[in-house]
């Protein structure tokens, strides 16, 4: 937190800079960069509260801010949106009410209301105050969440805009690019599509954040049992290994544990076949980009609802459900299943998953995610629909 703090004041002062035309010094590197043309618009991340009022401070409302959303327009819906629509509503209000109501400190009483559940189902078709809306989504992936976004912002006469899915250039990782690490995946990689065939290899990654608590060992003893190879990235500060693993995976040949692997790279390599993952809305969009089905394991935040729309509504993904803990045990609404949530109901359901995967059902999945990518892929030719919108936010603050 302390480093965000810091940023927080390194931004007033860089701002302050940029808005009086001057030249700016980079903190890391020292390099001085000439004076450019004052900004024309601020865009932030909604979490950059202390950004938006450092910008407001110095330029008011004559520079708009734009709100820059990373996860999936039914994700901004259910935290920032109206009840109307199946959102929360206004959080502070009810934190504020909590909090003179029981004497707890506004913070305990947030953290307590953002955790909390009923069981109440809620259905899902705000923010600080902000110009307009720039959403890294796309029709292609949620039109419905996108169409009632709209239809909120609308109300109150700021624009949104999805210029998703946002990727980089095909040459962002290549080959010629990797260092040790990415090296040894390319050699698996290599290795896996001489012996096993094309799309026959499965890459893990909870990303930088997430690592599960349990189940990682039952569910890489099934991998193996089914000799089915894997890569593992485990870059997390919460990843956990136990030697045990690690060297029941060395022994296998069958998997490679790596702390950091090139993903670009390897979503595009010919081995790889799917993407086991918590289910962040960057990894996500790169999968399918690259035309990659997914299994997901989430754990919060945006991911379990995107886990719930990959597998039921685009029909790309296996959700794994007896890895859930806590309150995810509880009965599904969406199929009446009640998760055990056992060491032994995690191997059944992992089986039944890799058998799927390279059955049928699997290859139902493998074409809806190359339909997807095509339709990415077409988001951005000359009047596709991210392109456009991009033209129309230019337009307007550029």
């Amino acid at each position: 937190m302390a480093v965000l703090g810091d940023f927080a004041i390194s931004y007033a002062s860089a701002y302050e800079t940029l808005v009086q035309a001057k030249p700016i010094t980079c903190a890391t590197t020292g390099t001085v960069f000439e004076a450019v043309i004052a900004p024309t618009a601020i865009i932030l991340d909604p979490f950059g509260v202390p950004q938006l009022h450092a910008t407001r401070a110095l330029t008011g409302h004559s520079v708009p801010i734009i709100s820059w959303l990373t996860g999936g327009a039914s994700t901004l819906i259910r935290n920032f949106g109206p009840e109307s629509i199946g959102g929360t509503g206004s959080f502070g209000a009810k934190v504020e009410a909590e909090a003179a109501r029981t004497g707890k400190p506004a913070l305990q009483v947030g953290e307590e209301l953002y955790r909390h559940t009923d069981g109440t189902l809620v259905e899902v078709p705000g923010l600080p105050a902000i110009d307009a809306q720039l959403l890294i989504t796309s029709d292609a992936y949620e039109k419905e969440s996108l169409d009632a976004v709209r239809a909120w912002f609308s109300d109150s006469q700021k624009p949104v805009y999805a210029v998703g899915p946002l990727l980089p250039a095909a040459s962002a990782s290549t080959r010629s690019d990797l260092d040790e690490s990415g090296t040894n995946v390319a050699t698996f990689l290599d290795n896996a599509l001489q012996k096993y065939g094309q799309r026959s290899v499965l890459f893990i990654s909870f990303g930088t954040n997430f690592w599960p608590a349990k189940n990682l060992e039952e569910v890489i003893g099934v991998l193996i049992e089914k000799e089915f190879p894997f890569i593992l990235a485990h870059g997390s500060p919460f990843a956990k290994l136990s030697e045990e693993l690690t060297q029941k995976v060395k022994s296998s040949s069958l998997g490679l544990l790596t702390p950091w692997a090139p993903q670009q790279f390897l979503l595009n390599h010919p081995a790889t076949g799917w993407f086991l993952t918590h289910g962040g809305h960057g990894g996500i969009t790169e999968s399918l980009a690259n035309g990659i089905p997914l299994i997901a394991w989430p754990f919060e935040a945006d991911q379990p609802a995107a886990a719930a729309h990959l597998s039921e509504n685009l029909k790309v993904a296996f959700e794994l459900l007896e890895v859930r803990t806590g309150l995810g045990l509880q009965r599904l609404h969406r199929n009446g299943k009640t998760p055990k949530g056992t060491p032994e109901a995690v191997v059944e359901e992992i089986r039944a998953v890799v058998d799927a995967a390279r059955g049928e059902e699997g290859e139902k999945l493998r074409k809806n995610a190359e339909k997807l990518k095509e339709a990415f892929v077409a988001a951005w030719e000359d009047g596709g629909a991210a392109k456009v919108e991009l033209h129309h936010f230019l337009e307007k603050y550029a």
